[in-house]
């Protein structure tokens, strides 16, 4: 009944607005072919026409169906049944009156059934539909079929699913492919009696289509309201899970699903599952909807995104396999998270608000369920915005990279909401959000709204203020804001300014001496102002406020903060990056942090040297003053800020390849790291996966440098790849250990990893494919490597294109990273002018003009780029102003080269020259991560 009444109300509202015929509810049956790659299929819609005045109802019925749907024009008809309540019951009771059909017409998408008399208003009718159609041969059709090999018997295996995204369903059968008109859907499916058959609901009926039951028909249970889009549907001869978990809750069934012979790879999916289910649940306080949850692990299925559907979800194999436990729960708790994002409540719009919103709510259920991690995800995360955000021009990215960055920004403007709103505000808001919208359809300023209310109602934020505003700050805008900080110590104020945060290493680097205020008409961010004060004593350090002193406006550029001085004590604004902001301090208060930077606590020490480095690496911050934040690492006992240092250290190395401090800094980072590794000691069986994936990421770093035994290490496990009978069928090795290998080892290791790219089977990963080519492009040392390399990827056989565009573009990046590869790449593009312009694509040549002309560090390095785009005036095309601005750009470069590089190998030099005191490092194997929070 309380399906009844809400599917009244949805149709009611849907139908004011349109003043159209809407759907009450739909009885689908289909019939697939798996191996012919066919299906046909019925559908019987319940429609009603709720129109307003007094005017005669329509005699025409408009449905979606893809010209690719035959239906069967002639079959068609409709019936008004006994009365608004019979279409709630079977649908052989009561009396149906029959209409006539005069006639049925096809236009593009539309398929328009004309009646010879009127609807009548609030009348229920039926239609009645058969159609047939083809199956297509991988996911990115709206119903297709695929199959794999049984390894046992090495027959092949057929299996058949749906992927209804919106506006899609109608490639399947005719319908109101309308997101927002959700009713309920009964669905029966005739298979083959081998297969097993899943659902968004649990079968209620199997009755034999054939006499000797060779072919069954399953019937499942009629679904809530829901979007046409979010039915579920995965056809297999997959085992029955060996374990059906319920949850404890409320006895919802939830199970993995895989081949035969993978199956016992997804034990522990299988196993952290109902507990991830539980924790949304109670975080959500909201029972999951549905009587069951199926994850399916696809053979051949290589999206990052898996198939969502309600109550069915198909993810890639490797997604699903027992492996690091904080990802894994990650990744269940963002699937199951969508369940209640995408499909018991529905955006509106494809934007990243849903993605982000679901992927926070996977890190907080993979921390609450996974205590040994060290994973700061927010650094981590924000190191990725600003790598991408920063630059000067966007860079090519595809769609799913595009989807990811913005998801990944939603992630962390979140997470600046829990902390300044508090978690209960939050938490509280989310849950309201929720309970208005279940069966609805929202947008995205309806989940602001939820959460401004909330904060309003528990007095956390000024009623003035409302978190669309704040939303729409972060959220427009692509760049990320930086923050700088100046203190005037005779007056004991701090004066805070706003910019956005630009890598001037890409651009035009001058020596900053002077902040330029941004001109005053253009709007920036909302940012809440946490200032940490040094206190009288290490002890009365405490707990960490979260509260913001204020709040700095999008229309106010510089604030000045009274009483916040004093000339010996440091401040930490934004402490622990609480926002998703860099922060930049004068050069006294960087000096005071230096020297205390060890009292401070572990999220504090983390983002320190995270922004430090940061903008020394965009040359916002003199590289010793970064360096001088770096000196606590002897003595560094956390393991998340090692991990939040080295990708920064290697991007450091690289900024300085070339210049007299290379060397040097190598060094320095080998006496920093080396006994960080000693520390961790070498690999078990009982090793926890937190210490292996540290000892991964610190062993990685050290190879980069060069340190001899991580080298060998390295090589040691490539020999068992080379003694291989089968090399092509997988790396028997951690990619990690590749690039040492490619820029460290013999000729004839690298020659080897070449063949396998150029063998690469077509029945593996192109992922995988495309990460040795990336490693290969970035970890060669020789020039001819690299001209091999940009031969096969971009002017290779044009015939039988190898490399997809997004390849060359990784490849290109991956390249422009190295001091021998940017020369390789300013070759090459000498060399072959005319076939590169000819046969790139216009984006792939303004970036190929951007990298192989815009990374020289060196004098020489700015003659050979001045004399190329002097040379070749007026022939870039599409890339002129790309060439103009490289020889800018390395102008700028080389400036920073010579004003840095003598500073900091005096810097280097003499920090090694010192002794250093040896220190025993204990990584504990529970490391939990916990933000304190102030409330009130």
């Amino acid at each position: 009944m309380a399906y009844r009444i809400l599917l009244l109300c949805l149709s009611v509202a849907v139908a004011a607005a349109r003043g159209d015929v809407v759907p009450r509810g739909y009885r689908l049956d289909l019939y697939p072919y798996p191996g012919d790659g066919v299906f046909k299929g019925r559908v019987r819609i319940d429609v009603v026409w709720t129109g307003t005045g007094d005017g005669e109802g329509p005699k025409q019925v408009n449905l979606h169906a893809d010209p690719s749907l035959n239906v069967l024009d002639r079959e068609v008809t409709i019936s008004r049944l006994a009365d608004t309540e019979s279409s709630e019951e079977d649908e052989t009771e009561g009396e149906q009156v029959s209409l006539s059909v005069a006639k049925v017409e096809r236009q593009n998408q539309t398929f328009s059934i004309h009646l010879s008399q009127p609807l009548q208003r609030d009348a229920t009718y039926q239609l009645d539909l058969q159609f047939d159609g083809t199956l297509g041969a991988d996911p990115s059709h709206a119903f297709f079929q695929n199959s794999y090999t049984d390894q046992a018997s090495g027959d092949k295996r057929w299996f058949v699913a749906l992927n209804l995204k919106p506006y899609r369903v109608r490639h399947v059968f005719p319908c109101f492919d309308i997101p927002e008109l959700k009713t309920w859907i009964e669905l029966s499916v005739a298979h083959k009696s081998e297969f097993h058959i899943l659902s968004s609901m649990p079968v209620t009926d199997t009755t034999n289509v054939t006499t000797e039951g060779v072919w069954v028909r399953e019937h499942f249970s009629r679904t809530p309201p829901m979007s046409v889009n979010s039915l579920a549907l995965f056809i297999s001869d997959f085992p029955q899970p060996i374990s059906n978990n319920y949850l404890q809750t409320d006895g919802i069934r939830v199970a993995v699903w895989g081949r035969t012979d993978f199956v016992t790879a997804l034990s522990k999916a299988q196993q952290l599952l109902p507990t991830v289910m539980v924790s949304l649940e109670i975080y959500l306080s909201r029972p999951y909807p549905l009587p069951q949850l199926n994850l399916v692990a696809l053979p051949g299925f290589t999206d990052d995104n898996p198939v969502n559907a309600w109550g069915l979800q198909l993810f890639k194999e490797s997604d699903l396999m027992n492996g690091n436990t904080f990802w894994l729960s990650h990744r269940l708790a963002k699937a199951a998270a969508m369940q209640w994002l995408n499909h018991l409540t529905t955006p509106t719009s494809n934007s990243c608000v849903t993605p982000g919103l679901a992927n926070y709510l996977a890190t907080i259920v993979a921390k609450q369920l996974e205590q040994q991690n060290i994973y700061h995800w927010h650094l981590t995360g924000l190191h990725s915005l600003y790598l991408e955000y920063g630059k000067p021009k966007s860079s090519y990215m595809n769609p799913n990279q595009k989807e990811a960055l913005c998801s990944s920004k939603v992630q962390i403007f979140l997470s600046m909401l829990d902390q300044v709103l508090t978690s209960h505000t939050f938490k509280t808001g989310i849950q309201n959000f929720l309970s208005k919208k279940e069966f609805k359809m929202y947008e995205d300023k309806e989940l602001w709204s939820a959460l401004s209310d909330q904060a309003h109602q528990d007095e956390t934020l000024a009623k003035t203020v409302t978190v669309s505003e704040i939303a729409q700050s972060w959220l427009d805008r692509e760049r990320l804001p930086l923050l700088t900080v100046t203190r005037n110590y005779d007056k004991d104020t701090i004066i805070v300014l706003q910019e956005p945060f630009i890598n001037h290493l890409e651009s035009r680097w001058t020596p900053a001496k002077v902040v330029k205020k941004p001109s005053p008409p253009e709007q920036f961010w909302w940012l809440p102002l946490v200032v940490l004060k040094e206190p009288d004593s290490e002890e009365s350090l405490g707990n960490i406020s979260t509260t913001p002193t204020t709040w700095l406006r999008p229309d106010l550029h510089e604030l000045t903060l009274e009483q916040f001085s004093d000339d010996l004590k440091y401040i930490v604004v934004n402490p622990g990056s609480i926002g998703p902001f860099l922060v930049n301090y004068d050069e006294e208060n960087w000096h005071l942090l230096s020297n205390k930077v060890s009292t401070l606590p572990d999220s504090v020490r983390t983002q320190l040297l995270h922004d430090a480095l940061t903008l020394a690496l965009s040359g916002q911050l003199p590289t010793t003053t970064a360096l001088n934040m770096t000196v606590f690492l002897r003595r560094e006992q956390s393991a998340v800020v090692w991990k939040t240092f080295y990708p920064l250290a290697d991007r450091l190395r690289k900024q300085f390849q070339g210049t007299a401090a290379a060397k040097p800094l190598d060094e320095y980072i080998q006496a920093l790291v080396t006994p960080v590794l000693e520390a961790l000691g070498e690999e078990t069986d009982k090793s926890p996966i937190w210490r292996t994936d540290f000892r991964t990421k610190t062993r990685h770093l050290l190879c980069a440098a060069g340190h001899p035994a991580c080298v060998e290490h390295a090589q040691t496990h490539y020999a068992r790849w080379l003694s291989s009978p089968t090399p092509d069928s997988g790396m028997p090795l951690a990619g990690s250990l590749l690039c040492s290998v490619f820029s460290h080892g013999t000729a004839e290791e690298w020659e080897f990893g070449m063949q396998r790219l150029l063998h690469f089977p077509s029945n593996r990963s192109s992922v995988e494919r495309t990460f040795l080519l990336k490693t290969l492009a970035g970890c060669s040392r020789e020039p001819e490597q690299y001209q091999r390399i940009l031969n096969i990827t971009l002017l290779g056989d044009i015939t039988n294109e190898t490399f997809s565009e997004a390849d060359k573009f990784a490849a290109l990046t991956a390249m422009s990273g190295d001091v021998t590869g940017c020369t390789a790449l300013f070759n090459f593009l000498s060399e072959n002018w005319k076939p590169l312009k000819k046969r790139m694509s216009a984006n792939l040549w303004e970036y190929f003009i951007q990298v192989s002309l815009g990374r020289f560090r060196t004098e020489e390095g700015l003659t050979m780029v001045t004399e190329l785009v002097a040379e070749k005036k007026g022939q870039f095309g599409l890339a002129e102003k790309t060439a103009e601005e490289s020889v800018e750009t390395v102008q700028a470069q080389v400036a920073w080269a010579e004003a840095n590089s003598g500073p900091v190998e005096a810097w280097l030099r003499d920090a090694l020259d010192k002794p250093w005191p040896p220190h025993r490092f204990k990584f504990q194997d529970i490391l939990v991560l916990a933000r304190t929070r102030k409330f009130g």
